[in-house]
Parts: C-alpha cells; structure tokens; sequence
C-alpha cells in the first residue's frame, strides 16, 4: 500500500492565513502581526525541518500582499491614485510620533491602565530572578514577542495611541501573560503581592473610569445632533452629497450611512461639490468647533444646496431649539 501524504495546508493553518488577510485589509497592527508571525512560523519550520510550516510562512507572507494590493486598489478605483497616496500619507504622519511623545503614551497608558503597568514590569523582574524554575522557555519568549511586537505600532503612530484609548488595548496580552506567568512560579507570598495588587488597580480602575465617563458625557451633543439630522429628513436619497467643515470621523458616516466630504468650509464650495458631482442636492454640516468631544461633534448647523431652483437654505439648532 502506497502511504498518503497530508496535505501541507490544514484547517489551523488556513484560519491564521484567513486572520492574516482581514487583519492586513482592516488595520495598520495587521501588518506588523503577519510579519511576526510569518518570522516565528519560519523559526519553527527550520528548527524543526518541517515543510508544512515553510508552507504556512509562504501562505501569510502572500495573504498579506495579496490583502495591501486589494486594499490599494480599492481605494485607487475611487478615488484615484493620487488622492489615496495623499490620504494615506496624510493619516500616517497625523498618527505617527511626530506630534507625540513617549512621555504622552506613556501617561495614556497610565490613563488606560492604571497601576496594570507597574504589575507588568514587577512581574518581569520577577520573571527573570526565577527564569530557572520555567520549563519551556522557547514557547515563553515566542509568545511574548508575538504578542508585543504590535505594540511597536504604539511608537510608529505614536499619536494616535496617545490619543485613542482603544489603541492601547493591545497592550493587555503580553502584560498579562507576563502577570500569569510570574504568578506561576512565583514563591506564595509574591503570589499574594500580585494579586492584591491587581484588586486594588480593578478598584481604582472601575472607580477612574466611572469618573471620566461622567466628564465626558455626550448625550447633550448627540441629542442637538438629532435635532438637526431630523430637520433633513427629506434629504436621506442616495443621490444627495453631504459635507462636514472639519475632517469625517467614522461615527460621522455610520450615523449618516454615506459617505461624507470633508473640509468643506462654505456655501460656494458645497455648491461647485453638488454640481460637479451631479448631486440632487447637498448637505453641509457645521460643527461648533474642530474639537470633539470624546471624539464625537456637536454639530451648530447645515447649510442645504438646491441646484434646481438655485438656492440655499440655512437651518441652525439654536433656532430649532
């Protein structure tokens, strides 16, 4: 009998190529994971000789550049060469550490995890005056750096982790790995340390985040909002343009389920938009300020465009207060 050969590809291996593609086509962390990954899986295939696991670092290495290339071109198809590579460039540098420092992701850490950090870091040192006592430590550090390398995206766009907490979750895996690991070899009375610790920092944190939520309540901004998108009803066609004054947030297009034009800042400019782009009407939002609050806008007005009579029409929320 003739003995069968597996297949190279297996149903673990085409989950994490799959995870690769999505990961790689949604966020800029994607990019860094699959490089991480593919580095680790190509570690492990020459250590161990295994050709499945060359097939598994071909196979996230060429969802990855298969997922930028669809990416690119979808936004190429829409909006041109030259205004995606403006875009991108334009969001990277808004991000990048340019206009933040580490002193500011680190007080945003602070912020985001309270006193999570200085466990991690205690844990580590722990870790370290104990390292005799962990039994694999090849599986230990590989886990650690396929966990923290993401984080190096933190420091590439510095400012937007700074600036947006969610950026910062990512955090949490190797600093708890790292936690549960040092709690596991630790001696018993370390073991109580950390973990009283860790009780006093979900206390505070609870208590920290019932506080800032209170600030930055945005139920006054969402309720004008509503006030004035409900004085629109009759423009929610697909053929009519919308416009902010300021740059498009994500809640901005979800709220409004289109796409919105950005920097738009008066009357004439909404007027060549619609006619230009052939639009039935146009709609120019006018928030109060270029601040967010919570990153969300408080919209003043919208000024509405009519290109068949020619005419504009201006609504404003105190008025329809």
């Amino acid at each position: 009998m003739v003995p069968v050969q597996s297949s190279p590809v297996t149903t673990t291996a085409l989950i994490l190529i799959g995870a690769t593609f999505l990961g790689a086509m949604t966020e800029w962390t994607g990019y860094l994971t699959a490089v991480t990954n593919a580095g680790i899986i190509f570690y492990l295939a020459r250590k161990n000789k295994n050709n499945k696991l060359y097939w598994l670092t071909f196979g996230i290495i060429f969802s990855s550049v298969i997922a930028i290339i669809l990416f690119l071109l979808h936004f190429i198809w829409v909006a041109g060469a030259e205004n995606t590579i403006y875009a991108l460039s334009r969001r990277f540098f808004a991000r990048s550490g340019l206009r933040s420092t580490p002193f500011h992701l680190g007080y945003g850490h602070i912020m985001s995890y309270g006193i999570l950090p200085l466990v991690a870091t205690i844990s580590t040192y722990i870790i370290w005056r104990y390292r005799n006592a962990i039994i694999n430590k090849r599986v230990i550090v590989l886990m650690l750096i396929a966990s923290s390398t993401p984080l190096l995206e933190n420091f590439l766009l510095m400012n937007h982790a700074y600036s947006y907490s969610f950026d910062r979750l990512k955090a949490i895996v190797p600093m708890m790995l790292l936690i549960a690991l040092s709690i596991h070899i630790a001696k018993i009375k370390i073991r109580i340390l950390l973990t009283s610790l860790l009780i006093i920092g979900l206390i505070s944190n609870l208590v920290i985040f019932q506080v800032r939520a209170r600030e930055i309540d945005v139920s006054v901004a969402l309720k004008n909002n509503k006030l004035l998108l409900d004085q629109l009803p009759s423009y929610s066609e697909p053929c009519v343009l919308y416009a902010l004054n300021s740059s498009v947030r994500g809640w901005v297009n979800l709220s409004l389920n289109r796409g919105v034009f950005e920097g738009i800042k008066n009357a004439d400019q909404l007027k060549s938009l619609v006619v230009g782009r052939k639009a039935c009407a146009g709609v120019l939002l006018n928030v109060k300020s270029t601040f967010l609050i919570s990153n969300v806008y408080e919209y003043a007005g919208a000024i509405v465009y009519d290109p068949n009579t020619d005419s504009f029409q201006n609504i404003s929320v105190a008025n329809i207060k």
